[in-house]
């Protein structure tokens, strides 16, 4: 873990809000660029982002660290997409990159660590942005499109819902995992076929 995820790590999460707050000022990439200053690179302050996100994991206020997380996530996402628009292009304002798999795969384990269903429909709807945003993002599709780690994250905050409906939604996300693994499927109508 880098540095400024262990200092975050260690911050309340009244601080990481204030943190995000700021953050949230800054409406367009270049007024980002602006905000951190030439002696950081917006190479390093995406970096600072996932640190951010990751900080808002295994918290005891499970609810308001996975808002928090979410708050970071849609924000840089709007960032990114203001950015890929090339609103920017003229300044000479390097293109802000989107928040890759691991934003959001993050962002849905801090959904999921809540325990509730709330929290899985979070983490599905975050899942769903993302695939929904891929097509946005085409340089970056190799780092975009979700992964083991990010179905993981979704099987995980299902399975920790206590909705009666779980069960369901995980068959059909291991059916979809399945089919875009290019897996013979093993389950036929919820029973395993031989």
């Amino acid at each position: 873990a880098s540095s400024s995820s262990q200092s975050f790590r260690r911050m309340s999460l009244r601080d990481l809000n204030a943190l995000v707050e700021e953050f949230e000022s800054c409406s367009t990439a270049l007024e980002l660029v602006e905000y951190i200053g030439s002696d950081v690179s917006l190479d390093a302050f995406v970096s600072e982002l996932y640190d951010l996100i990751d900080a808002c994991t295994g918290r005891r206020d499970t609810r308001s660290a996975a808002r928090i997380a979410e708050r970071i996530l849609g924000h840089w996402l709007h960032l990114a997409t203001g950015s890929s628009n090339r609103e920017d292009a003229t300044s000479g304002v390097p293109e802000m990159p989107p928040p890759g798999r691991e934003a959001f795969t993050k962002t849905m384990n801090a959904w999921a660590d809540t325990k509730y269903g709330y929290g899985a429909k979070r983490a599905h709807q975050i899942m769903d942005l993302q695939v929904s945003s891929s097509g946005a993002f085409a340089a970056y599709k190799s780092n975009f499109e979700p992964d083991i780690g990010t179905y993981t994250a979704l099987i995980k905050a299902w399975a920790k819902s206590g909705e009666h409906r779980a069960l369901h939604i995980l068959m059909n996300t291991l059916k979809e995992m399945e089919a875009k693994a290019g897996i013979t499927t093993a389950l036929l109508d919820g029973k395993l076929g031989v």
